[in-house]
């Protein structure tokens, strides 16, 4: 990709390949606030598209390896772990919001994209919180009481 920032329909669209693969160098993030819109203005809804297709992507990998990680720590009797995995899906899902850095993009469609991000966050940690607590009332663990408290914790981020 080089070290400029992508400007063409193609260089943005292997740049966000990149980013739904999990491949964020360092100075990716950075490339996204001084780049372009694609040769303009008539690509703009199917770029968006695939801003927002990046997105979800990037969200639904985070979220089927938390879950993967989560299932592996319970079944062991791991509780502890979960604050470790909390962090390692918050810094995962930090990067979702990369579309912020993008300020050539119109102020409307960022704003519908986080509130709809935001959204979604917000429902999987209260299906995860949910979840936690059912296990825990059907199997008596309060060893679940320390990964709930995490979990809550993180969630209160989004709003919950």
């Amino acid at each position: 990709m080089g070290v400029r920032p992508p400007v063409s329909y193609q260089e943005w669209t292997a740049f966000l390949k990149r980013l739904a693969e999990g491949d964020v160098p360092e100075n990716v993030l950075q490339l996204l606030e001084q780049g372009t819109l694609p040769e303009g203005a008539y690509v703009t809804e199917r770029f968006q598209q695939r801003v927002v297709e990046t997105v979800d992507t990037m969200l639904r990998r985070s979220i089927r390896r938390f879950n993967r990680q989560l299932s592996g720590a319970l079944e062991d009797g791991d509780t502890g772990s979960a604050e470790v995995l909390c962090i390692r899906l918050k810094k995962e899902l930090d990067l979702c919001w990369f579309f912020q850095r993008m300020h050539f993009l119109d102020a409307a469609f960022l704003a519908e994209l986080e509130k709809a991000l935001k959204g979604q966050i917000r429902l999987f940690w209260k299906n995860e919180i949910r979840e936690i607590r059912r296990v825990n009332d059907l199997a008596g663990r309060p060893d679940l009481e320390e990964m709930l408290y995490s979990m809550k914790r993180f969630a209160r981020e989004y709003g919950e």
